[in-house]
């Protein structure tokens, strides 16, 4: 699989899709069309998502950072959950507990063959469908 990324622009509060990365000097450059970081203070302004390789049951590619509907309950009641890397692992973290999850980081890759998750958001331009 080649990696895939999007960046979130902390300063235009804005997703951006990455054409293309270059890494030197300890610090990323990101370009996708209208957006070149080509100054560390400009690339600190970036938050860097990378795919899971997975995609919800609409076929939208799952990145770090997205929130996904999760049915619970006999598929009656849904949890919304954001996406983590954790430990060389995308996955959820805890909150599935007591849904015939373990408690700790449930890969993704065992939640999307078990349930039918759909992306509703992620965390930056979406806050509120997670906060509790």
């Amino acid at each position: 699989m080649i990696p895939k990324y999007k960046v979130w622009d902390k300063v235009e509060k804005r997703m951006w899709n990455v054409e293309t990365l270059f890494i030197e000097d300890e610090w990323v450059k990101a370009n996708d069309g209208s957006i070149y970081g080509e100054h560390k203070d400009i690339v600190r302004s970036f938050e860097l998502l990378q795919s899971t390789g997975l995609k919800d049951k609409n076929g939208v590619e799952i990145y770090e950072g997205d929130i996904l509907e999760i049915p619970v309950a006999i598929d009656t009641e849904t949890l919304n959950c954001e996406v983590v890397f954790e430990d060389g692992v995308f996955g959820i973290k805890d909150v599935l507990y007591g849904w015939g999850f373990e408690i700790g980081l449930v890969p993704l890759i065992e939640i999307i063959l078990a349930k039918k998750v759909i992306i509703v958001g992620n965390k930056y331009e979406h806050p509120h469908l997670i906060e509790e």
